[in-house]
């Protein structure tokens, strides 16, 4: 798997040199824990689309005539690398028999290898390490350059959660912005995390810090970040993210609502029993979006509200909104503008 290619030399150098590269053009940022893991989807991507190109080429290679059965093309394609999907694509133009004729004979046909007694020697597939092995400085520097750009575009997303962290870290307001949609979407689990003295920061800060990379195998992780930079607001990594890993926490809120002691439930949330496969991802991104949908609604009515007063409202409807005072009224206010201005 290409989970094996992070184990050769040749990518291990190449993500040391960028990552170098990129904390001494970023000082104010500098190099953090989890960065490192911050190459592995596109170095993953780009091996997958190498050795499947490489796999074609092999096919090719080894057929007679290079041509397709039933007058159609098998087009083999990397979605992102996440995914392969084999797409048949028939040609517009039909075969136009040739006239039978007696002054047109008929062609002899090669004999097949099965004819002459021949054994086919399937060609062995090579190996991601061999692969690795086998490419040369200009692939291996493209690739290294190609994901240097990709990891700078991302962490330009990030630009305003560590600009203004004490940190300068992105997980700080990350972590904050994923316990706010907590609190709001199930407030029972954050009521219970809060009475056995669970913080978020003490489990879910490298979620967030290493954009749930660490969560999941990397096939799954593709799919993820696939998603995000497939986001419509352009800023998927600084306004999805949070919603990703707030979804993937509510996944247990049934079973972190059972009574336990504190030390099986701070056990649990390090190490939740989950089976990752591509359906588990897609699950969790379906349950992030939805989330999002109905937050920016929900805030999108605080807003508008706590702006224009609770007149109207039932006492205990505007208290709700209001919690009280006009200055409660006045920073609930600003921050659902916020919120909504984070995407």
């Amino acid at each position: 798997g290409a989970e094996a290619a992070f184990n050769t030399p040749e990518i291990r150098l190449a993500i040391l040199r960028l990552l170098f590269v990129w904390s001494k053009m970023h000082p104010e940022v500098g190099y953090f824990q989890g960065l490192n893991e911050f190459p592995a989807p596109f170095i993953a991507s780009y091996l997958a689309a190498k050795l499947l190109d490489d796999g074609d080429d092999d096919a090719e290679n080894q057929s007679e005539s290079g041509a397709r059965s039933n007058n159609a093309t098998v087009i083999a394609t990397t979605v992102k690398g996440a995914t392969i999907a084999e797409i048949p694509v028939t040609s517009s133009i039909k075969k136009i028999p040739s006239p039978k004729t007696p002054l047109s004979p008929k062609k002899p046909q090669p004999s097949s290898a099965a004819t002459l007694g021949i054994r086919k020697t399937k060609k062995k597939k090579k190996t991601m390490e061999e692969m690795i092995k086998g490419m040369s400085k200009e692939q291996l520097g493209e690739m290294e350059a190609d994901t240097y750009f990709i990891v700078s575009t991302i962490m330009k997303q990030l630009r305003p959660y560590y600009i203004t962290s004490a940190s300068k870290l992105h997980g700080e307001h990350m972590l904050a912005r994923m316990a706010h949609i907590v609190q709001w979407a199930d407030p029972k689990l954050a009521e219970v995390l809060e009475r056995n003295g669970i913080p978020m920061i003490q489990f879910a800060f490298r979620w967030v810090l290493c954009l749930m990379l660490r969560e999941m195998p990397l096939k799954c992780s593709v799919i993820m970040w696939d998603a995000a930079i497939c986001d419509q607001s352009g800023r998927g990594f600084f306004s999805f993210m949070p919603y990703i890993a707030a979804a993937y926490l509510l996944q247990f809120s049934s079973l972190l609502t059972i009574p336990m002691d504190p030390d099986s439930l701070t056990l649990f949330l390090h190490s939740p029993p989950i089976s990752w496969n591509e359906r588990t991802a897609r699950v969790i991104l379906t349950d992030a979006g939805t989330l999002r949908l109905k937050h920016h609604h929900y805030l999108k009515q605080v807003e508008v509200v706590l702006r224009r007063g609770t007149q109207g409202f039932s006492p205990s409807a505007a208290a709700i909104f209001s919690g009280g005072t006009t200055t409660t009224a006045a920073t609930t206010a600003a921050t659902a503008a916020n919120e909504l201005s984070m995407g």
